[in-house]
């Protein structure tokens, strides 16, 4: 499962990096800068951390406060923050030192800015993820970051769902992913949720990935298979690894070998 969510991922950076400026280090003075698709450079190496392009944006790193250039090279957002996180939906999370402190220091708290900088949701949040199909899972964490609690808010900053589970997952088709109890020692179980934060497929699954296409890959025991948003198995428990839908496809896998499969379950090319 890991393996095939990370290819997933790493396929959609390695898309979204050859459309936007490519980035180059400098051995001599230890920083980062950005060349255009042509090889000029539109901005000097002169950060000292950077991130990919999302939304015409970059977060970078410029005496240890981070800002955010566009695609020309401009600083468009002047370095201010702590920390800061790619845009997704015209917002980007960025924190800041909080009250609460561990045994490292001070937790950095999140809040959300737009593409002029402005912050639009306050700083409350000990983890602020991005945006998607217009919400976006947060959470608040112990002195150790250990035990977190997540829930999910709108572009208000508005908590939609309370932050009481030990999971989340970007909303989707409807539907959060979602797990209650001890995740981290296998004593929890994952379900989902809705914006109203009613139980629709019932906490009673070991592993669980999102709806897409109109199925959810769940795990049972060691074991994958696929669910409707009713908790009607679909596709039987039979695979050692399971993905998500796409195009009418999902790669699964038993033992060594890994396919895809159709929505009847039957092996395809």
């Amino acid at each position: 499962m890991k393996t095939l969510l990370l290819i997933a991922a790493v396929l959609y950076c390695t898309i979204t990096l050859a459309q936007a400026p490519e980035s180059f280090f400098d051995k001599d003075s230890k920083r980062y800068g950005f060349k255009d698709k042509s090889g000029k450079v539109i901005a000097p190496a002169q950060f000292k951390a950077i991130q990919r392009f999302s939304e015409g944006l970059a977060a970078v790193s410029l005496d240890d406060k981070w800002g955010y250039i566009d695609e020309k090279g401009v600083m468009q957002i002047t370095p201010q923050f702590d920390v800061a996180n790619a845009f997704s939906e015209g917002l980007a999370s960025v924190g800041k030192p909080g009250d609460k402190k561990n045994v490292y220091g001070a937790v950095m708290i999140y809040g959300y800015i737009d593409k002029t900088g402005k912050l639009l949701i306050d700083y409350k949040f000990d983890i602020a993820n991005n945006f998607k199909n217009g919400y976006a899972i947060v959470a608040s964490t112990d002195m150790y970051n250990d035990n977190s609690l997540y829930g999910a808010i709108n572009k208000k900053g508005e908590l939609v769902i309370p932050m009481e589970y030990s999971v989340m997952n970007n909303f989707a088709e409807g539907y959060f992913q979602a797990a209650k109890g001890d995740i981290k020692n296998y004593k929890g179980k994952y379900g989902f949720i809705d914006l109203n934060n009613k139980t629709v497929v019932p906490f009673m699954y070991d592993d669980a990935m999102w709806f897409i296409e109109g199925l959810a890959s769940v795990k049972k025991g060691d074991k994958w298979g696929f669910i409707d948003n009713k908790n009607n198995t679909v596709i039987p428990f039979i695979y050692d690894c399971a993905a998500y839908f796409e195009k009418g496809r999902a790669e699964v896998c038993k033992g060594t070998a890994t396919f895809f499969i159709n929505k009847k379950g039957v092996k395809v090319k």
